[in-house]
């Protein structure tokens, strides 16, 4: 199933727009940032998309595009925030400060 969503127009046109308004409504990054973030959300809806479908027992014909474009726009806002609290590194301090502390 996975090598059809390679060569299906829709999955790279939905990918492809979500990720492109994802990078234009949002804060301004570098081009090893935008590329990661790009990346991580093809890569997010092309191993999410099938088995969300066959888990929600979904036809595939109706659903493929509003599936490939939720898992577009949350592996890009996943990997977005991820970047974001890497550059405070003192966030990783407080976390573990906060979990030893309890």
């Amino acid at each position: 199933m996975k090598h059809q969503l390679l060569t299906d127009a829709a999955f790279w046109v939905t990918s492809g727009i979500g990720s492109i308004v994802k990078l234009l409504l949002s804060e301004r990054m570098g081009l090893l940032q935008s590329t990661a973030t790009v990346l991580s959300a093809i890569y997010a809806a092309y191993v999410l998309t099938d088995p969300t479908l066959k888990w929600l027992n979904l036809p595939r014909e109706d659903y493929l595009i509003p599936v490939v474009a939720l898992w577009t726009l949350i592996g890009e806002g996943l990997v977005r925030y991820i970047m974001r609290i890497s550059k405070d590194g003192g966030i990783f301090q407080r976390i573990l400060d906060k979990w030893v502390s309890k």
